[in-house]
């Protein structure tokens, strides 16, 4: 996986300055995220996630069958929206450390996750193992719409 720190050993820590670090990687790639691994492989039945993500980053909606996700956040503010099969939003949700914090879905629902500060920091955890197989839907987003979901 590009763009990936694996943290290895059996206790894993994650401090201040490494999320500083992934700030600025995620600031320098070429596609505005990066993170660290908390899991130790792709096959793991969890993933486990620190993600760093720029505000200029643009995600599809996605979901993975059989896999449900949370969210937590850990610096920024993150909007994740759900949406229905059909592509109705069915809840928005702002991520922030004052607020709501963290945020579990079902494997049902597709999810597009916006970075509302300029980088947001967050971990993401996922069941199952990694597929690189991301179920994009067969609609898209309406401009208008996430114009104003961003705004």
């Amino acid at each position: 996986m590009s763009n990936a720190i694996y943290i290895d050993g059996p206790i894993k820590v994650i401090s201040r300055v490494q999320i500083n670090e992934l700030k600025e990687k995620a600031i320098k790639s070429n596609n505005g995220r990066y993170r660290y691994c908390l899991h130790n492989s792709i096959d793991d039945d969890v993933q486990n996630m620190i993600i760093a993500i720029t505000s200029d980053t643009q995600l599809l909606p996605q979901r993975r069958i059989g896999s449900d996700k949370s969210f937590s956040i850990i610096e920024g503010e993150l909007r994740i929206v759900v949406f229905s099969e059909e592509g109705q939003v069915l809840k928005v949700v702002n991520l922030t450390a004052e607020d709501n914090q963290s945020l579990w879905i079902s494997d049902k629902y597709y999810t597009l996750t916006l970075p509302l500060s300029t980088v947001a920091v967050y971990q993401e955890v996922i069941t199952g193992r990694f597929d690189n197989q991301n179920d994009h839907p067969s609609w898209n987003v309406d401009a208008q719409l996430l114009h104003s979901l961003t705004s």
